[in-house]
């Protein structure tokens, strides 16, 4: 009964926001449409994003802005139901927050690794991680190799795996990606269990789908071992 009136008011906000996501008949629709202003206008008119795509006047209606109002959206709400949480909810929040992280880093290491004439553009995402990230934005932007993107993360808890990949040779950008999912993957899944009890575990389980499939996490374990990258504590926890 504890652990039902401690999440009953938090699920009851995020089933509320559930009802607003896109439903696959909708994605469909979408899949259809010929033009990003197109895309727009049937978002405006069908979804719960007509707020925010009302920001944007006609002539920034392009992928770009678009994208970013969406993510500045998604950010929102991740920000509201913070909010609503209390302490030991807000831990099991930051494991949420990883996965924009490690997003935000691949986006980095595209940019140095392929050298990019596009700049970072990253200032609408400023405010959001500054407040809840460790990852300081105004410290990214300013590399221009990998070797100065994976010092500038140097205080936060991507530096090691990082790191340990840039000292190996002729290392890629998939190289990095898998390195950023293999520790989302191992780092998240047992911090969850640290975060939550036993009975609350076998429900978040049974609740969300996972986002690596027993099939994916094999496949991975094999890279990685090929790579060398694997250590016995990683495979013990795969």
């Amino acid at each position: 009964m504890g652990n039902l009136l401690k999440y009953s008011g938090i699920v009851t906000k995020i089933r509320a926001m559930e009802a607003k996501l896109l439903t696959p008949e909708q994605f469909a629709d979408i899949a259809n449409l010929r033009s990003v202003p197109d895309i727009a206008d049937y978002l405006r008119k069908n979804t719960a994003y007509a707020e925010v795509l009302d920001t944007l006047t006609e002539d920034q209606i392009h992928r770009g802005n678009i994208e970013k109002v969406l993510v500045q959206s998604l950010y929102h709400d991740y920000t509201k139901i913070y909010r609503f949480c209390g302490q030991s909810q807000r831990e099991f929040m930051k494991l949420i927050m990883k996965g924009y992280e490690i997003e935000l880093i691949n986006y980095c290491l595209r940019i140095v690794i392929n050298h990019y004439k596009k700049p970072f553009d990253l200032n609408y995402k400023s405010a959001f991680f500054d407040r809840y990230s460790q990852i300081s934005i105004g410290k990214l932007i300013t590399a221009r190799t990998t070797d100065e993107l994976v010092e500038n993360l140097k205080e936060t808890e991507y530096y090691a795996p990082l790191k340990k990949i840039k000292d190996t040779d002729n290392v890629t950008l998939y190289d990095y990606n898998l390195a950023l999912d293999l520790y989302y993957y191992t780092s998240t899944w047992k911090e969850q269990k640290k975060i939550l009890k036993k009975s609350d575990l076998e429900l978040f389980m049974k609740d969300r789908s996972f986002e690596y499939s027993v099939d994916l996490q094999g496949e991975k374990v094999l890279q990685y071992e090929a790579r060398g990258y694997l250590s016995d504590a990683d495979s013990d926890t795969l």
